[in-house]
């Protein structure tokens, strides 16, 4: 009997969209599915993940994060280079897997007309190092051609609907089932980029301030709570860059104050997911313009804000990584 095909998930809203394209996967014949996905998010998701769950077990790892990374990357939140960093950062550091890399692109609404940025990233990424990749703008262009029959396509601006996802996940998982067995020769690939890693706020300076343990699902994580004028601060040996915050949505509003040399930034979020209730949790990583500085002070944004802060991700200078790489 044949072992079942072992696939992990790690991306963001569209891949924990109920009945979406993950249901697609997980409802094919001989499939396990461990759904790591956080909403809102985005790769600057992967550092703090990596240590979290043993890669090795899964055949395939399926990475979603287009949708978000196009609208972060049209604002200069973040950069092309910056997503490169936190993909090869994360295949270097589990680069002892034989887990294969794979890229699903979900479909915006606005990139129908033309190719958006990001989505031309993720295909050449894929094929130049020999990864899967499925295109849901291509799969959509095939199955779906412009007719008064076809199905609705959008849920709304950033997920497809349902049942169209759906598809396109049974159309993912039935390309990785016959790939299974199919002979193909890793390479060693030696790259120079910015390391990128999480930093939780464990590691960080808290002051005996409140920490509260959340858990949903999808998720089980801890926070430090901050208000008024409560403040962590983290120290660096040297130079380094924050690139992103792990927050509680669900219970943080009115942004973040960071304070490095002097330079004030503000990280603001919309606060429509704020419940502000004593067990909500909507875990999610997401990029912030980058802050440079060796020391770093993290307050509460506005006099009346409160946070749930996890972590922050930061972005190193550039070293050597390597990691494994397809050829058939």
């Amino acid at each position: 009997m044949n072992r079942a095909m072992r696939i992990a998930i790690i991306g963001t809203s569209n891949s924990i969209l109920r009945g979406g394209y993950v249901a697609g996967i997980e409802k094919f014949p001989g499939v396990f599915v461990k759904n790591m996905s956080r909403g809102a998010s985005t790769t600057v998701l992967l550092p703090a993940l990596v240590k979290k769950h043993d890669y090795g077990q899964y055949d395939y790892i399926v990475f979603d994060f287009g949708v978000n990374e196009e609208a972060w990357v049209r604002a200069g939140t973040t950069t092309l280079a910056q997503i490169q960093d936190n993909i090869e950062t994360f295949l270097s550091c589990i680069h002892a897997s034989n887990a294969v890399p794979v890229f699903c692109i979900l479909a915006r609404r606005d990139g129908i007309s033309a190719e958006l940025p990001v989505r031309r990233f993720y295909r050449e990424f894929a094929r130049t190092r020999g990864f899967p990749c499925f295109d849901s703008y291509e799969f959509l262009a095939e199955r779906f051609p412009s007719s008064s029959s076809s199905p609705p396509v959008f849920l709304d601006d950033e997920h497809l609907s349902r049942e169209i996802a759906y598809q396109f996940g049974a159309h993912v998982a039935a390309s990785l089932s016959s790939r299974q067995g199919c002979s193909s020769t890793r390479e060693l690939k030696i790259v120079r980029c910015r390391r990128t890693e999480f930093v939780n706020y464990s590691q960080m300076e808290t002051d005996s301030l409140h920490i509260v343990t959340r858990t949903s699902s999808l998720v089980d994580e801890s926070f430090v709570q901050l208000s008024g004028t409560q403040a962590v601060r983290v120290n660096f040996p040297s130079a380094s860059e924050i690139v992103g915050i792990a927050i509680n949505r669900a219970q943080s509003r009115g942004g973040l104050r960071i304070v490095s040399g002097g330079v004030v930034s503000k990280c603001l979020w919309n606060d429509h997911n704020y419940k502000g209730d004593d067990h909500s949790l909507i875990y999610s990583v997401f990029p912030i313009k980058n802050l440079p500085g060796s020391s770093f002070l993290l307050s509460p944004g506005e006099q009346d804000a409160v946070v749930e802060l996890n972590g922050i991700v930061v972005r190193r200078d550039e070293e050597e990584l390597a990691y494994w790489v397809l050829s058939f």
